[in-house]
């Protein structure tokens, strides 16, 4: 490898690690208590060498934001081959359940943590957000064209599937639903039957 390819990777690596740093103090001391500072104290870097990949914490922040809607419109993406709408909109649900499971923590920051300063919510456009939004939308329409949801409008069903599955996920991951029903397997099972509920939404 060039000497100019070792430094692109050491950057990367860099970048990579003050992420993984900022995403383990956020999840486990909450927001108010991140800071440039003790990113850097975690991985023995000066708060400078942070600056020098990083204009602050919310950039930071943000950069994490970006990455888990990106993993999330893969999985999107993954299920969009099948053929049958109401079928890929009941694995579309599931995909957004199990997304949930496989990176909790980027759930976390993309929807469940208040963070008021993250650049996106002074843009006119929330690209990562809308574009996932978006492909969701899409299946709806396609199913409704298929002769589903007749009398209901795109952007009320999806909403609603979307909250339905939202809802889930919070209620689960913040342990506020009755304790039987917070074991992972009965989690896993609701995903496994989430195209039940989501038919049943049809009628």
């Amino acid at each position: 490898m060039s000497i100019q390819g070792r430094k692109i990777r050491e950057k990367q690596e860099k970048r990579q690690l003050i992420l993984k740093a900022a995403m383990e103090l956020l999840i486990n001391e909450g927001f108010d208590n991140v800071s440039t500072r003790k990113i850097a104290s975690k991985i023995d870097y000066s708060s400078a060498t942070i600056y020098t990949y990083f204009k602050d914490k919310d950039a930071i922040l943000y950069e994490l934001h970006i990455i888990g809607f990106d993993l999330l419109y893969k999985k999107q993406l993954s299920i969009q081959n099948i053929s049958d709408p109401l079928e890929r909109l009941c694995q579309h649900g599931k995909e957004y359940l199990e997304f949930s499971m496989e990176y909790p923590e980027y759930y976390e920051i993309m929807f469940l943590i208040r963070i008021p300063s993250l650049d996106f919510q002074n843009s006119p456009v929330w690209e990562q957000g809308e574009r996932s939004y978006k492909i969701l939308k899409k299946n709806v329409a396609e199913c409704k064209k298929a002769g589903y949801f007749k009398n209901r409008e795109s952007e009320e069903v999806t909403l609603t599937l979307w909250s339905v599955c939202h809802g889930m996920v919070s209620l689960y991951s913040r342990r506020r639903v009755i304790l039987e029903l917070l074991d992972k397997d009965y989690y896993k099972n609701f995903i496994n039957n989430i195209d039940s509920l989501f038919r049943n939404l049809i009628k």
